[in-house]
C-alpha cells in the first residue's frame, strides 16, 4: 500500500507530510511548504486572479 497523502489530486510523499505536520509559524520552511500547498490549491480551479490568496 503507498503511504503518503493526496490533496486535491496531487501527493505529498510521508516525509514531507511528517514535515508539513510538524510546522510552526516561525519554522524556517514554513513559507516553502505554506506555498506549495496554495500553488495546490489555487492549480485545482480554486482561486481566482484577483484572489488574495494566489500568486
Amino acid at each position: 500500500m503507498e503511504q503518503g497523502i493526496y490533496i486535491r489530486g496531487y501527493y505529498i510523499c510521508p516525509d514531507c507530510e511528517a514535515k508539513i505536520c510538524c510546522l510552526t509559524l516561525d519554522s524556517v520552511n514554513y513559507d516553502y511548504y505554506r506555498n506549495g500547498l496554495k500553488r495546490i490549491w489555487c492549480l485545482t480551479g480554486n482561486c481566482s486572479p484577483s484572489d488574495d490568496a494566489c500568486f
